[in-house]
């Protein structure tokens, strides 16, 4: 919170502040929807909240403001609880230059964002964001998921077919989605219909010279780790390695960096 509003001082202090890239090794939540808040973990903890700004109807009483990219929005603060209050009719203009302006500000911070279904046409530009988590997708067009710019993204509750990801992994076989590590789709309570979904695809089955059994995802401050023995895999056409495995109600896309452990 001290960090934050340091960097309001001056453009100066701002400056230095990118310049000094100093590491604060957090796992930063973002929910947008019912709730809207941005709130900074403490160290080594997923539950207590160490810093918060939280978008609210009516905030106490406005003690001030902050400007960013020109923005300027009106806040109060709760010192004892490290709260900054903004009002929620400055959110959807304010959100994305805020987290903007952290990004810059932060060094070694992982995003975590959740975004409910009935704000997710209008926040678009969130999907940029390097973790991305949707607990209420509904119909996402597949063009979206094609100009998807996250590393790690987990859809769930969405409306994809076979035949939609059977599309979207053409789409990265020819070289597209580069930034994408790790794709997590739930909805597939049954094992998925492998002739549609990898259809006009060359695919072979686990090879143990080829790459490890267990991927390690690390989406916020913990590893997931996923068995895919039963996984297939294939190339995009730089010889990237990817594997698509099904495991309870899940499928992963799986993008291979480190294929064994150093």
């Amino acid at each position: 919170m001290e960090l934050f509003e340091l960097s309001q001082v001056s453009h100066r202090v701002l400056n230095l502040l990118k310049l000094s890239r100093i590491p604060v090794v957090r796992s930063v939540n973002v929910l947008i929807g019912k709730m809207d808040s941005i709130f900074f973990y403490e160290f080594g903890s997923s539950t207590k909240i160490d810093f918060a700004i939280d978008f609210v109807e009516k905030p106490q009483s406005i003690t001030g403001q902050i400007k960013i990219n020109n923005i300027c929005i009106d806040i109060s603060k709760n010192t004892e609880k490290r709260i900054i209050y903004c009002k929620s009719s400055q959110y959807e203009v304010a959100l994305v230059p805020l987290l903007t302006h952290l990004d810059k500000i932060f060094f070694q911070v992982e995003w975590a964002i959740g975004i409910e279904l009935n704000v997710l046409n209008t926040m678009r530009e969130i999907l940029h964001f390097s973790r991305l988590s949707v607990h209420n997708l509904g119909k996402m067009p597949l063009e979206d998921l094609k100009a998807l710019d996250s590393e790690i993204a987990y859809l769930k509750n969405h409306q994809f077919t076979e035949t939609d990801i059977n599309e979207f992994l053409h789409h990265w076989i020819e070289g597209n989605s580069k930034k994408l590590r790790h794709l997590h789709l739930d909805g597939f309570k049954d094992t998925p219909d492998w002739d549609i979904l990898l259809k006009d695809i060359s695919f072979t089955e686990w090879n143990p010279k080829e790459r490890e059994r267990y991927y390690k995802s690390k989406y916020t401050n913990e590893v997931e780790t996923i068995d895919c023995e039963n996984g297939r895999d294939f190339r995009n056409k730089d010889g990237q390695l990817a594997t698509v495995v099904h495991h309870s109600e899940f499928l992963d896309f799986l993008v291979w960096n480190d294929r064994f452990k150093q």
